[in-house]
């Protein structure tokens, strides 16, 4: 996880007109590359998911608690707000994965769970990022 990183601030300081030349096409890349690795997930695990669809109510809870209480802990100002919202929502399931799959390498929903918190985490921001494209975040 940290070397995409680490490779992405290297490229940007060392060759910044080239970065910011493939900036949008990485963008496109990775929001296509998302797509494909939610439908796949959900298309081999999809009667797991369907033999627990019960979870799904309290992943959405999960994810709308955590959401408010980012957006409580954002102080008075509305952007510092919504950035601390989807913060709080969306942590990191790459690591949760990670740690389930180590640790319950039995169980398939161990590792699944998180997965849906990220599936619907994306599914509740996505429109949030669109209102907050359209209608500004400090309004």
């Amino acid at each position: 996880m940290l070397v995409p990183l680490l490779l992405a601030l290297f490229i940007r300081s060392r060759f910044s007109t080239f970065a910011r030349r493939i900036q949008p096409f990485v963008a496109r890349f990775t929001n296509i590359s998302i797509l494909i690795l939610i439908i796949a997930v959900l298309f081999l695990y999809i009667e797991t998911i369907m033999e627990s669809v019960d979870i799904l109510p309290v992943i959405i809870l999960f994810f709308l608690g955590a959401m408010f209480i980012g957006y409580l802990s954002g102080g008075k100002r509305r952007d510092i707000r919504v950035i601390f919202s989807v913060a709080a929502g969306l942590r990191n399931p790459p690591v949760a994965i990670l740690v389930a799959t180590q640790n319950f390498s039995t169980e398939p929903m161990a590792a699944i769970v998180p997965l849906l918190v990220a599936i619907v985490g994306i599914l509740i921001l996505l429109p949030l990022a669109i209102i907050t494209r359209n209608y500004g975040i400090n309004r």
